[in-house]
């Protein structure tokens, strides 16, 4: 009984999201002497089988249909129910994105499948598997124990596990499949995507965030925050102390017992940098802004502005305004 790993391929191309799960799917199929398998739908998934070859897959699973262009729950779940059913059965793993989570729950309805969703991390123990996922707004882990050959569903967080380097260990035996589709089969479609409200999207979903931390000391100096994470489109978040000071819900609470995030820009401000926090945050650019130069964030950051922020988050937002650099679609030159 293998492990399946379905890749997610979007708008701009394969998501990070597979290869997370694929890295975790190799060292659970290493445990179970398995092989593991990718499988990827769309009408023509094969421009990322090269990508995939390099992540230590066994088997490359293509499904191919003109009507698998455009995610819809339908079809790719009529496609995979007809996979599962020639060559399962197995353990499906799928990255746990709203597309990602919308189909594990409908393939495990009609696979007759358990499933456990929002998953942290799946390993082989004794006799067993074990599926562990956080519970109680994140506070607390609970584990959940399968026997080992029972096939089931589950669906990882993003962010958590990273990205394992490419192997290039395997040559991947790589097979086409067209499913049965028809057009009257699919009811409902996924529409043109529209960009998020930052302030309301999940901040683990953002591209670009705006943390505050213990050196925010009051709302006056909040709302700067607030107003640079406007000018910039991006989310706006905050460690354990912004949580405790009430300036933060605790879905925008960021941190290893908070959400893990993973932007292209992260712009940090009166936050320390303790491992509690730094260990959910794995951004490409971090700019720090601090008046303590020693502070553990200052060493990880891309940039690190020793300031303090009511000086200068109004100069940088004056800028930023000036060069027509507001919105969620601005860039910033770095």
């Amino acid at each position: 009984m293998d492990i399946w790993v379905v890749g997610e391929i979007g708008t701009n191309g394969l998501e990070e999201g597979t290869l997370e799960s694929l890295g975790e799917g190799r060292v659970l199929a290493n445990s179970l002497g398995v092989e593991l398998v990718c499988i990827l739908l769309g009408d023509s998934p094969n421009q990322y089988s090269s990508i995939i070859s390099q992540y230590d897959v066994d088997k490359i699973l293509l499904i191919k249909h003109p009507l698998l262009s455009i995610y819809s729950t339908d079809g790719f779940c009529i496609s995979l129910t007809e996979v599962y059913k020639k060559f399962g059965p197995a353990r499906i793993i799928f990255s746990a994105s709203s597309n990602g989570q919308d189909l594990a729950a409908r393939l495990a309805a009609r696979l007759h499948l358990e499933l456990l969703g929002n998953c942290i991390w799946i390993k082989s123990v004794n006799d067993e598997i074990q599926l562990i996922r956080r519970i109680f707004s994140d506070r607390f882990q609970a584990t959940y124990a399968s026997p080992a050959d029972l096939p089931w569903i589950a669906s990882l967080i993003p962010n958590v596990a990273g990205i394992e380097k490419p192997h290039h260990s395997r040559n991947p035996i790589i097979t086409e499949f067209t499913p049965h589709l028809e057009p009257r089969l699919i009811r409902i479609y996924a529409g043109p995507q529209i960009p998020g409200n930052p302030r309301s999207i999940a901040i683990e979903e953002a591209e670009k965030i705006v943390a505050g931390g213990r050196g925010v000391r009051d709302r006056v100096s909040w709302g700067l925050l607030e107003e640079l994470g406007e000018t910039l489109g991006a989310a706006v978040g905050g460690s354990r102390r912004a949580l405790d000071l009430g300036y933060i819900s605790s879905n925008r609470m960021i941190g290893q017992t908070g959400h893990q995030v993973k932007p292209q820009l992260y712009i940090s401000v009166g936050i320390s940098g303790m491992q509690q926090h730094l260990g959910g945050v794995a951004s490409k650019c971090i700019i720090s802004i601090n008046t303590d130069r020693n502070a553990p964030i200052i060493q990880r950051s891309t940039l690190g502005i020793i300031a303090d922020l009511h000086a200068f988050l109004p100069l940088l937002i004056n800028k930023l305004l000036s060069e027509g650099r507001s919105g969620p679609d601005n860039q910033i030159p770095l």
